[in-house]
């Protein structure tokens, strides 16, 4: 009986054969739908392209062929390669192509936020493209992957004012928030005022680089006015220009918090008076100081007791210095010193010094003969003249 030859071939290379059937038999033809050339390459089955009498030509990759005549299958093949898509941002444009064609790639969200206060903004691709959606010719394999930057949220919020700076941040910047109103005034003797933040930073404006969410809340803290009103040891009202209170240079006129205070002195004419006060604010309230602050009375009679009009040259504690005259009454008085400390020269013929010390004794000096010096120091308002 006579035969015919049917040659099946391919555009692959493993795909071919060359064999002989009776006239008239059927053949099956078969060819895979998809041949993987690796990972990243395939050919999908397009169709068959069929020549002589009873061959087949159609997109089925299982067919018959009837043997009529010498029959050739060509076993046409589309390559395509795989394009991946990649991000911390949903994407699409991942899959097959085939070769030479055109694939559109996006981003399908330009940013994702999650709820712990962080989230991935677009940036650009790894090929180049800066849009959201871009494309590509597929001539080989390809990966492209989606750059994104990290931002984080800051958040501040107070009960009192508003705050100003909270916004998403890029990872690495440098945030900045303000509090429009550190200190609420309540009344003229109590107000309320920010302590800190929730993270324990003490200033109402507030910068730091930015590494994670940030959640913060301002704490607030009543404050009472507390006055000072000193008096001299002759109880007369006197202005200090500062007190050391808990270590810390106040004036008369201070908000405190709720706690316990020490004054540790008092400022007065440059000299800072030794003192030991302490007391508890829970309210407003007025402290009462004594301070060892003193009239000194400088006397300059003669031999018998008659005033004579001295040139005093004077030194206080503070170390200011200055030159008076005694007078007509041989006297003069020096109002509200520092310890009632004061030292000096009379000068009366020749030059005679003295020094008073705050203690209450009447300190006598020779001037010249028949000239003595009586420096008094005047606890209440008594004047002692020897």
């Amino acid at each position: 009986a006579q035969g015919y030859a049917l040659r099946i071939y391919s555009n692959l290379k493993n795909i071919s054969s060359n064999n002989s059937y009776l006239a008239g038999a059927q053949v099956r033809i078969s060819a895979p739908r998809t041949v993987y050339l690796n990972n990243t390459a395939r050919a999908v089955f397009s169709k068959w392209i069929g020549s002589g009498f009873g061959a087949y030509t159609g997109s089925d990759n299982k067919s018959t062929v009837y043997m009529y005549s010498n029959v050739s299958e060509y076993a046409l093949y589309t390559i395509q390669y795989f394009v991946n898509i990649t991000s911390k941002l949903p994407t699409f444009g991942t899959g097959w192509y085939n070769e030479g064609s055109i694939v559109k790639f996006g981003v399908s969200k330009p940013e994702v936020t999650y709820s712990n206060g962080t989230r991935f903004v677009f940036e650009n691709w790894t090929n180049g493209c800066a849009k959201e959606n871009c494309t590509l010719v597929v001539n080989g394999p390809a990966s492209v992957h989606a750059n994104s930057y990290t931002e984080y949220f800051v958040n501040a919020t107070s009960q009192y004012g508003n705050v100003t700076g909270n916004n998403w941040y890029a990872k690495g910047s440098v945030a900045s928030l303000s509090l429009s109103k550190p200190i609420i005034q309540i009344s003229p003797t109590e107000r309320l005022v920010f302590l800190s933040w929730s993270n324990g930073s003490t200033s109402p404006n507030l910068s730091f680089t930015v590494s994670s969410p940030v959640f913060l809340h301002a704490v607030f803290g009543k404050h009472y006015l507390v006055r000072v009103m000193a008096y001299s040891e002759n109880n007369e009202s006197i202005q200090p220009n500062a007190y050391m209170c808990n270590g810390v240079e106040v004036n008369s006129s201070a908000f405190l918090s709720v706690g316990a205070y020490k004054i540790t002195g008092a400022l007065y004419k440059g000299v800072w008076l030794n003192e030991s006060y302490s007391f508890y604010v829970n309210g407003s309230e007025q402290i009462n100081l004594k301070l060892p602050v003193l009239n000194v009375l400088l006397v300059t009679p003669d031999l018998f007791g008659m005033p004579v009009n001295a040139s005093v040259t004077l030194e206080f504690a503070n170390k200011s210095s200055y030159t008076l005259y005694t007078g007509s009454d041989g006297s003069v008085l020096l109002r509200n010193v520092p310890y009632g400390y004061v030292k000096g020269v009379v000068n009366y013929l020749f030059e005679q010094p003295f020094e008073s010390t705050g203690k209450s004794e009447v300190l006598v000096a020779l001037i010249s003969p028949g000239v003595l010096l009586v420096v008094c120091v005047i606890p209440l308002i008594a004047i002692a003249v020897a």
